[in-house]
C-alpha cells in the first residue's frame, strides 16, 4: 500500500479514536471505571481471538475478503481506545494510597513504557518467522 492511501486510513483511525476516547469520557460516570475497564478487556480478548482466526483463514485462502477483513481488524482499536486511552493513567492514581502515588504511577508509566519498546522490537520478528501465530 502506498503513502497516498495510508494517510487517509490513518487520518480517519486517529478521528475515530478521539470520538471512541470523548464517547468513554462521557461514560465513565454513568457506568463505573470497573465494568469500562472490564468490558475493554473482554472485547479486547474476543477482538483478537477473531483477528486470529482471520487471519489464519487469510494465510490459508489468501482471498481479498480475508485479507480486508483481518485489515479491518487491525484498525478495530474500539475497546482499547475508551476505557485504556482514559484510565491507564487515572486508574493506578485512584487505587494507590496518597504516599505511594507518586512511585506508583511512576513505576506504571515505566512498566508501560518498557512494554511498548519490547512489544515494538520483538512484534516484527515473531510475525516474519512465525506469522499469524504469533
Amino acid at each position: 500500500m502506498d503513502v497516498a492511501s495510508q494517510t487517509p486510513i490513518n487520518g480517519m483511525m486517529q478521528g475515530f479514536n478521539l470520538i471512541v476516547a470523548v464517547a468513554a469520557s462521557l461514560l465513565v460516570y454513568r457506568v463505573s471505571r470497573r465494568t469500562l475497564w472490564l468490558g475493554a478487556c473482554v472485547g479486547m480478548l474476543l477482538l483478537y481471538t477473531a483477528w486470529t482466526i482471520l487471519s489464519s483463514n487469510f494465510a490459508h485462502t489468501k482471498t481479498k475478503a480475508a485479507g480486508r477483513s483481518v485489515l479491518a481488524f487491525i484498525f478495530n482499536k474500539l475497546f482499547y481506545d475508551g476505557p485504556f486511552s482514559l484510565m491507564l493513567l487515572a486508574y493506578p492514581i485512584e487505587i494507590l494510597p496518597y504516599t505511594l502515588r507518586g512511585r506508583g504511577v511512576t513505576v506504571s508509566i515505566a512498566t508501560n513504557q518498557v512494554a511498548l519498546v519490547i512489544a515494538q522490537s520483538v512484534n516484527p520478528i515473531g510475525l516474519e518467522r512465525i506469522g499469524w501465530r504469533y
